[in-house]
């Protein structure tokens, strides 16, 4: 487990990252009872600098333990993934502004690089006729980075549950026009 003290199970390659900060801390509370215990952040991750950091927390002689990632960023990513395209917008968490020059990258779950591109001035980036590369491999990841800020988003894990609403849409007729008529 990643949470032993043994060298071993401990070891992090500094490729990897570096840990910042380990404690014991002591808790109090009516024991088997669920308790919340807050950990303030702020003063060990330095929320100027962005990054991607683990915060993991067991109990002392206790292998198992809980982790979370805390992504500490200004890149919000926002994707449409269809059968033959790529629509990405990127905005500031700041102010939500459009973020322009941003470098997005369509990864796939073999780590290989589908699709890349740069945002517009209006934060987007719409990449089209993806079919043969989307044939070929699985999109996993799209990540955006500009200057020393990195983001990402792990395309099967905030997908939109479209279960029981009607998003089929209606094809159009590349052949001819599509009317509509209702009354009022």
């Amino acid at each position: 487990s990643m949470f032993r003290g043994t060298y071993y199970d401990d070891y992090m390659p500094h490729s990897l990252g570096d840990r910042l900060y380990a404690k014991v801390m002591g808790t109090s509370g009516t024991k088997n009872v669920v308790n919340d215990f807050r950990l303030e952040l702020d003063k060990y991750v330095d929320v100027d600098q962005p990054g991607i950091y683990r915060v993991a927390a067991r109990m002392v002689d206790d292998w198992e333990g809980s982790q979370r990632w805390l992504v500490v960023t200004d890149l919000g990513i926002t994707a449409k993934l269809g059968d033959n395209e790529l629509l990405v917008w990127v905005s500031s968490f700041k102010d939500l502004s459009a973020v322009a020059g941003a470098n997005v990258k369509l990864i796939s779950s073999q780590n290989q690089i589908i699709a890349e591109g740069f945002t517009d001035a209006q934060g987007t980036l719409h990449l089209k006729d993806m079919a043969d590369a989307l044939d070929d491999y699985y999109p996993y990841l799209i990540t955006v980075s500009k200057g020393n800020d990195l983001s990402f988003l792990v395309l099967s894990r905030f997908r939109v549950d479209t279960t029981g609403l009607d998003v089929a849409g209606q094809t159009i007729s590349s052949a001819g026009y599509t009317g509509y008529a209702w009354a009022e």
